[in-house]
């Protein structure tokens, strides 16, 4: 998975997809960046997305730690 996609569902995608496809041309006219429903969809996938990936290195970490405690464990054993 590329790492513009990492995070996110197949679903979530498709769904994000469509939804931004309608905005752009059913929804309002260009407004600021503050109140554009397409520029918040943006913001909330790239937050979306930053949760994915700090959750993904939590876990690789704990990985880590994990399997150093058990080497360690079984050379002193």
């Amino acid at each position: 998975m590329s790492k513009k996609n990492a995070g996110l569902s197949l679903w979530y995608r498709f769904r994000w997809r469509t939804v931004w496809l309608l905005l752009h041309v059913m929804g309002p006219a260009d407004l600021p960046d503050h109140i554009d429903p397409r520029s918040r969809m943006v913001r909330e996938r790239a937050a979306r997305q930053a949760r994915a990936l700090a959750k993904a290195q939590e876990k690789a970490q704990e990985a880590t730690r994990t399997e150093a405690e058990t080497t360690a464990g079984s050379t002193v054993a």
